[in-house]
């Protein structure tokens, strides 16, 4: 299988929902959920990139509701980073997130279905 747009989207969608209903730490659920039920060849990469969508588009909404720019400006300054660098960390972040949980997730799976294959085939 080939990378699908339209999952990243659905990805987007999932991990936007649920940082917006939990928090940050609902990314790799998102990720790791995706990857345990795409039979595609590219879990990891779609689940990377729709995190990292649903994560620009969250910012951007912030950005649209008050002055994130100032508070960027301010927030890297402590780190000695524009705030541009600063968002594309949090975007980064994000993708490293449901990246890492899909890359477990689907060594987990391959694993399982191996040794369910090797049980049934003796």
């Amino acid at each position: 299988m080939k990378i699908s747009a339209s999952a990243i989207v659905i990805v987007a969608i999932g991990a936007a929902m649920a940082t917006a209903l939990v928090g940050w730490w609902a990314v790799p659920v998102v990720g790791a959920a995706w990857a345990s039920r795409r039979a595609a060849r590219w879990p990891v990469f779609e689940a990377a990139c729709g995190a990292g969508l649903a994560w620009v588009a969250l910012l951007g909404l912030t950005a649209l509701q008050g002055d994130i720019g100032r508070l960027a400006s301010r927030v890297g300054s402590v780190f000695g980073l524009p705030g541009l660098a600063l968002a594309a960390i949090t975007v980064v972040f994000a993708s490293g997130l449901a990246a890492s949980a899909a890359a477990v997730t689907t060594a987990v799976v391959r694993r399982r279905r191996e040794v369910v294959s090797t049980r049934s085939a003796t």
